[in-house]
């Protein structure tokens, strides 16, 4: 996925992308065609444990089956991320959106030393405090941003 990829979700797919290692197999399934198996080799977890996660994925349609080789008479399955920002736009009545109008939710996955993790918080509230000081335009309505920055347990 060189670029972003935009998917409107349902309260039951957004619910599957609260958990961590579901937006972690997400993330490196965005430009990487993998097995289950694969996956879990990259994130260093158990192939149980992500086959789990990645079924549940696949029949909520978040994940797409690309391709399916025989290799010893098993059954290799290759699946890739269909989306990597989602529109909740339409969840209005969900009790984990906020009142108002959502545009998106966004989610990335990348490394970084504790060090590193401050360094792009600090710039992330930088961009904020900009934003909030600005002048607004006429017409301009309040938005409201709401992030989380996890470390999975597993991670620690």
């Amino acid at each position: 996925m060189d670029k972003h990829n935009l998917m409107s979700v349902t309260a039951d797919q957004l619910e599957l992308l609260s958990s961590s290692i579901r937006v972690r197999i997400m993330y490196v399934l965005k430009d990487n065609v993998m097995t289950s198996k694969q996956v879990a080799e990259r994130l260093k977890e158990s192939p149980g444990n992500i086959h789990y996660h990645m079924q549940k994925l696949y029949k909520a349609g978040l994940l797409e089956l690309v391709e399916t080789r025989e290799s010893s008479g098993i059954l290799e399955k290759y699946y890739r991320s269909v989306a990597d920002r989602f529109d909740i736009t339409d969840l209005k009545d969900h009790t984990v959106i906020p009142t108002g109008q959502v545009r998106s939710r966004m989610f990335s996955f990348f490394n970084v030393t504790e060090k590193e993790l401050q360094m792009f918080m600090e710039e992330l509230l930088e961009l904020l405090t900009k934003w909030e000081n600005r002048i607004s335009s006429a017409g301009a309505s309040e938005v409201v941003f709401d992030a989380s920055i996890v470390i999975p347990d597993s991670l620690k």
